[in-house]
């Protein structure tokens, strides 16, 4: 398996979060419409059990998930600063959590968050202004009346949450060469940027330009033969060979895109997923962990990703009993 780095430049805000797992589904999309079905189907053969690719969530530029690790402070200072520095970090800077992958625990985060206060800078962990959030509100169109106004006399108003990156978005990938090559993955991934990612890209959201791809040796994902423990870059699941220490779940409520969108025919089932920065042991060490799953029984052969892409460390000694 090979690696890849995939910079990209937002241009327009974003309906759907860059989540590996629906990135994989548009890219798969995006190969059958313009390389044809059967040409996407020899990629799918044989995913359940060994990917052609697997993709990270979208990260800021220089940055990485805070991992999960169970929280120890050190008196009324350190609570301070968990409580109003810390608690809503959501990245890290990658230099800083490559220093501390060797020992890590939750006082080597802490610290990070000390020597940034000390020096008068916030940059070693962020969340806010780089990934912001906000409720946009519209009207729906009655389109027999071409009016807002509904049966009561008073307009239909509902809101979706649109995502503005102020930065430029790191995107991993892992992919076996000897089914597809870097530059077809870019190639693709250029003309995703250019129709637009998620939902609402017939309006123009999720555009984004490819500003920089870095093929191995990719320092973040290699190199790392040391270590008991990973940290996932992607949204996944536990399955063999890799077994859940700390780690926060969420629901997922897939949909299908292309066709199967405009055919009615979009739901899969649920799935609980374990999100980025989620921490594993390992009983064997792989390129990848998780699984490729089948949630639509309408749509056989159409695979859910939830792999993993690992990033490989070290827990302090002292890190499960903090």
């Amino acid at each position: 398996m090979r690696r890849l780095k995939i910079t990209v430049r937002p241009e327009s805000a974003f309906i759907s979060r860059l989540q590996s797992d629906t990135l994989f589904g548009q890219f798969c999309w995006t190969v059958k419409e313009t390389r044809g079905d059967n040409a996407l189907k020899a990629l799918l053969s044989g995913y359940g059990h060994n990917p052609f690719i697997i993709f990270s969530d979208g990260f800021p530029a220089g940055y990485l998930p805070v991992p999960f690790l169970p929280p120890s402070v050190d008196g009324p200072a350190d609570a301070d600063i968990v409580k109003k520095r810390f608690k809503h970090r959501n990245f890290v800077k990658s230099g800083d959590l490559l220093k501390i992958l060797p020992e890590l625990s939750w006082r080597a985060l802490i610290n990070i968050l000390k020597s940034d206060a000390a020096a008068g800078r916030s940059e070693g962990m962020c969340d806010e202004p780089v990934v912001k959030s906000a409720d946009v509100y519209k009207n729906s169109i009655n389109r027999i009346t071409s009016s807002t106004a509904t049966v009561k006399g008073s307009g239909s108003l509902y809101h979706t949450e649109e995502t503005y990156y102020e930065t430029d978005i790191d995107i991993y990938a892992v992919y076996n060469e000897a089914i597809i090559d870097g530059g077809g993955i870019t190639e693709i991934f250029k003309l995703i940027g250019k129709t637009g990612f998620g939902r609402d890209k017939s309006t123009g959201k999720g555009r984004f330009s490819v500003t920089d791809t870095v093929e191995e040796p990719c320092e973040l994902l290699s190199g790392r033969d040391e270590g008991d423990i990973f940290i996932s870059l992607s949204n996944g699941v536990q399955a063999d060979g890799a077994v859940l220490k700390y780690g926060k779940v969420f629901t997922k409520f897939g949909k299908h895109g292309g066709t199967l969108a405009s055919q009615g025919k979009h739901i899969k089932n649920p799935v609980i997923m374990l999100k980025p920065g989620s921490v594993f042991s390992f009983t064997r060490r792989n390129d990848f962990y998780g699984a490729g799953l089948e949630l639509a029984p309408n749509a056989p052969g159409h695979f859910h990703s939830a792999w993993m892409i690992p990033l490989f460390g070290r827990l302090a000694e002292d890190a499960e009993n903090e």
